[in-house]
Parts: C-alpha cells; structure tokens; sequence
C-alpha cells in the first residue's frame, strides 16, 4: 500500500486488514517520503503487528515506484492492492480464498467488483464480463476496474514485469504505451515535438488498470461474482473524509 501525508486516513485501510477473517496475510505500507506523522504511524502498527512492513522512501518518487518496492518485498504467493483511502471488506480475503481453491482452482489472475462509496450514497461496480482470448483476455480499457479489485500471482510478474515508473502520470503513460503500443487507439501515442504533451491512462494515473491490462495479455483472468473491496471517492471537495486527503 503506498501512502503519502495521510497519518490519519491510512488508520481505515491498516485496520480493515487487521480486521480480516482470514489470518495468514501480510501487509506492506511504503511511505513515499511523507512530511507529516505518518512514517510514525506505520511504525506504530508494525510494532502491533509482525505481518504488517513498511518500506519509508528516502525522496518522493511517486506511487508505480512505491508499488513496485511493495510488490518485490512481498514473501506471499498473491499480490493484492490496496490504496491508502480505501478499505477491505473483513471477509475480503476469506471469500476469495474460498473461491481460489474450491471454486475455480488453476487461475493466477482473479478480478471482481467494488462497492463504491461517494458522499451522500454508494454503488456496486460489478464485475467486468471481460472474455478470454488467446493466452489471456480481450482487450479492454481503464474505468471498470479499481487497485483493489484483482490479485494475481506473484510468478506473473517474472513474465510481465513491473510497471514503468515514472515521477508523474504523463511519463508513465508513455512508459505504459511504449510497453503495450495497442492502447494507443485509446490514449493517444506518447509526446513528440508534434503532437505535443501526452495522455495519462486515467484519473489521473491509471496505473491499477494498466497492471492488469498488462497481466492479462499472458494470462487468463477468472471473474468473481463478488464485491469485497470499498473505495472511497474522497477527491472532490464534498466527498467523504476530504480534508484528510493531501
């Protein structure tokens, strides 16, 4: 989980996984180069709680590095994401566990829905219908998935790689479209001295879509009739908890 400036907010992602009814996780918080308490914060969990690493940047180099450094410190099989705003339902992990291993065993991409939460009311993003094609699925573009619906194997990204890191939305973008052309026809081709400045793949980075667009190019991922993940849209100035969002 990347975290940035957020010593209070982080508090509900960290503990709805220490709520989790399923024990045998393990959690990495990397902190990039927070200005505020929440370097504290993290420590003051991990002395709560062995499963719970934090990994603290020594400069700012922005989420696809922090989520990088997390996901090349992670000891378990399954990479799950979470974002530091956002929370896990308590039976988040045990239901998907069940779902692994009794109902569609052999996978190592699985995605699902939200529940997603504005001011005022919530919706359920469902799960994507995307199909398989070839050695993983059809093609498909950002907006109908989020960081914490999808986990995948952690052998994938011998195949696939990380994702490009870059220090803004736009550089890495263009990593992004140098990596996997095709998404051009969606979001243009990276900068030139003609065309000028790029397009970001989504609100603003995209980064959570292109992990799995780009894991899914090699393996197939299976659809789950669940909604375990919450996200929280707090970037407006009259969504929830808006004032703790730096």
């Amino acid at each position: 989980m990347p975290v940035r400036n957020r010593q209070d907010l982080m508090k509900y992602a960290v503990d709805s996984i220490l709520r989790q009814t399923y024990p045998l996780w393990e959690m990495i918080i990397v902190d990039d180069d927070s200005e505020d308490n929440t370097w504290k914060t993290i420590e003051e969990y991990m002395a709560k709680d062995p499963r719970i690493r934090g990994i603290r940047m020594p400069s700012r180099v922005q989420r696809s590095m922090c989520r990088n450094a997390g996901m090349r410190e992670a000891k378990n099989d399954w990479i799950l994401w979470l974002d530091s705003d956002d929370e896990y339902l308590k039976t988040y992990l045990e239901v998907l566990e069940s779902y692994m291993n009794d109902d569609f065993p052999g996978y190592k991409v699985y995605h699902y829905g939200a529940i997603v939460v504005r001011m005022g009311y919530q919706s359920i993003r469902e799960t994507p219908g995307w199909k398989e094609e070839g050695l993983g699925m059809e093609r498909f573009p950002s907006g109908s998935i989020g960081a914490g619906s999808f986990c995948f194997h952690k052998d994938c990204l011998k195949e696939v790689g990380y994702l490009p890191e870059a220090i803004n939305p736009y550089l890495f973008a263009d990593g992004s479209k140098t990596e996997c052309p095709e998404i051009q026809e969606w979001y243009g081709p990276p900068p030139t001295v003609k065309t000028g400045g790029s397009k970001t793949l989504g609100n603003p980075w995209g980064d959570d879509w292109y992990m799995l667009y780009k894991i899914t190019r090699k393996f197939k991922s299976k659809g789950l009739p669940i909604a375990p993940y919450v996200q929280f849209v707090r970037r407006q100035p009259w969504s929830l908890r808006a004032n703790d969002d730096k």
